[in-house]
C-alpha cells in the first residue's frame, strides 16, 4: 500500500511532495488519473506508479473557493 500528497505547481503539473515511496518524491502526477484530476474528477482504477501497475484512487484538493490546489492518493500493487 502507498499514499501520496501532490502539490499544483506551474501549469497544470502536480508534483509528489509527500509519500511512502521516498524514491518518487518530486516525480510528476501522469496517466489517467492525470487526466481526471485536470477535469476537476477522482479517479478510481488502474494507474502505472513508478511504472508498476497498481489499483489506485486520486482526490483533488481545492481551495475554497473550488481551484484544485493538490491531489491526494492511495494504491496497492496489482
Amino acid at each position: 500500500m502507498a499514499a501520496t500528497l501532490f502539490v499544483k505547481s506551474e501549469g497544470d503539473n502536480y508534483i509528489r511532495v509527500a509519500t511512502t515511496l521516498p524514491t518518487a518524491l518530486g516525480s510528476e502526477l501522469g496517466g489517467p488519473a492525470f487526466d481526471s484530476i485536470s477535469a476537476g474528477k477522482p479517479y478510481y482504477g488502474k494507474a502505472p506508479v513508478l511504472g508498476i501497475p497498481c489499483v489506485t484512487g486520486y482526490e483533488p484538493i481545492k481551495d475554497p473557493l473550488g481551484a484544485i490546489i493538490g491531489v491526494y492518493s492511495v494504491g496497492y500493487k496489482e
